[in-house]
This record gives C-alpha cells, structure tokens and sequence, in this order.
C-alpha cells in the first residue's frame, strides 16, 4: 500500500488533483491531505503528522508530494513497489536530483550536475526538461539528493525512527528534502531518481526565491558540514564534464553582468572567488 501525504495551502487538494492520483497509481493506496490553510505546521511537522495518520506501517511506501504536482504515468504506484522491491538499498526515490553538494551553504540544483526527466511550467509555458546523461540503461541515477516536489520513502525507516522529519532543527517549508535525503544517506541507504514516472510541475520556476529560502541552507549546511562535500552517481569522466559545463556557464555569467557589478562589491568579489577553482579545473583537462 501507498500513503500519499500531501500539505496544502487549502482545507483541501484539488478535485482535479485527488483524481488524478486515484487514475493513475494503480495500486492501493490512500490519500492523507494536511490541512494548512491556517499555516499551523511547517512542512516538517506537517508531514510527520501526515506519517502518524498513515495506515502504511512497516510494509509500505510513504509518497510525499506537492500540492502543484501531476502524474502523467499510468500505474505509478506499482513502479514504485517494483523499485523499491528491487532496489533493497534504496531508502528514498524521486524524479528530480542533484549529484553534487559544495561544501557551503547550497540547494542540489546549484550545479549543472542532475538527472531528472519531468514537465515543468515556465511563465505561461509548460515544458519537457530532461537531463538524462547520468540514467542507466534501466532509467535510475543515483543522487545526492532529490527534490522534494515528490519523492517515495519506505515507511519502516521511520517507524523504526531510523529517521523524521526534523521539526527540531527546521521551521518553515526548506530544505526539507535535501535533509531528508542526508539522513537516508547516513544509515547507509541510497536516494535514488527515475525517468521510468512522469508528473508534471506546475509551479511556476520563474518566481524568486525568499530570504527564509537561503536562511534555512545556512541551517542545513550547518547540521551536515561535517558530510561535505559530497558527489554521488558519477564516475571521474562525467564529473570533469560537469564542472566544464559548469565553468563555463559561470563564466558567461561574469562576462555577460560583471560590466554591471563594481569590482569591489563582496557579491563581484564572492563571485569570482567561486569561479576561480572552476576555471582551473577547465583549464587543467584541456591541456
């Protein structure tokens, strides 16, 4: 069985959200909405209550997901128990995810490192991102971390209170998913991506990011320091293609802007302190 735990804004889901779910998982399931239209939890202390109503215990699979998100794959629910079956080691898997973590504050997309095959809306757009080079032939990719617009995690690692979702720690609706996956990854289980389930993001990308958004990366980083940096999922050719692909783009972003920015600004200085180990390291592989 699949518990799908939800937090939404509203006293409830969408209809057209609640039937989508129920058209396409194709398994048995059960939906637990957390009412947070009054902003009474957090996303942490919302999901661990959506964990205490679960009927799934020890034998099931808790799927964690936005309330903006559309499946687009007919029998997800039964791919997922398949994965899961499969893949012992596994402890969390989404769509979406990072390979590697920088040793500071930071999110799993802050490199040109991911692996993720999904619908994504943009402005009044919605289209297909897909970074596929790091899947295997079967369509998974093992990452750092996995974003949290959906992601599935065996219900016995925390009714084992292997791990929780850290109300102790974080407040707010950040970096849950990226600490999740830390605590995954410290009792020795992976988090896993697949492009094998399709859903579609309605949130809109385009809309800035709040200050509580880089706050809660200074909290993360500081709980999980002592664990970066870390890169996961890829082999040493992969990685030096990454960090070109990366060094360039931050370089497009110096030359293109830095004309606007006073070299004596700390965000100019900052920039260019980052940018530098990125050039050596374009520079050392094209020799």
């Amino acid at each position: 069985m699949i518990s799908v735990i939800i937090c939404s804004r509203k006293q409830d889901i969408s209809i057209e959200q609640r039937h989508n779910i129920e058209s396409t998982i194709g398994c048995d399931h059960e939906i637990i909405v957390i009412d947070n239209s009054q902003n009474k939890y957090s996303i942490f202390s919302a999901y661990n209550v959506g964990i205490e109503h679960s009927r799934v215990k020890n034998g099931g699979i808790l799927c964690f997901m936005h309330e903006d998100a559309v499946m687009h794959s007919y029998d997800w629910g039964r791919e997922v128990q398949n994965i899961f079956t499969q893949h012992t080691d596994c402890g969390c898997l989404g769509v979406i995810g990072g390979h590697i973590l920088l040793n500071h504050p930071c999110y799993w997309s802050d490199s040109f490192l991911h692996s993720y095959y999904y619908y994504q809306k943009y402005g009044s757009k919605t289209k297909l991102v897909n970074e596929t080079r790091f899947f295997n032939e079967a369509g998974f990719s093992e990452v750092a971390v996995c974003d949290g617009v959906w992601m599935c995690i065996p219900s016995k690692l925390f009714s084992k209170e292997k791990i929780c979702f850290d109300t102790k720690t974080y407040d707010g609706f950040h970096m849950y998913d990226m600490d999740i996956c830390m605590q995954i990854r410290a009792i020795g289980m992976k988090t896993l991506v697949t492009k094998n389930i399709l859903l579609e993001h309605r949130n809109n990308i385009e809309q800035s990011l709040s200050s509580t958004f880089f706050e809660a990366q200074k909290v993360w980083y500081e709980k999980w320091k002592d664990s970066l940096p870390l890169i996961v999922g890829l082999n040493s050719s992969q990685l030096i293609d990454g960090l070109e692909r990366w060094a360039d783009h931050l370089q497009r972003i110096t030359y293109n802007h830095g004309v606007f920015i006073t070299s004596q600004t700390p965000s100019y200085r900052l920039g260019q302190a980052l940018l530098q180990p990125l050039v050596w390291v374009k520079h050392l592989f094209h020799r």
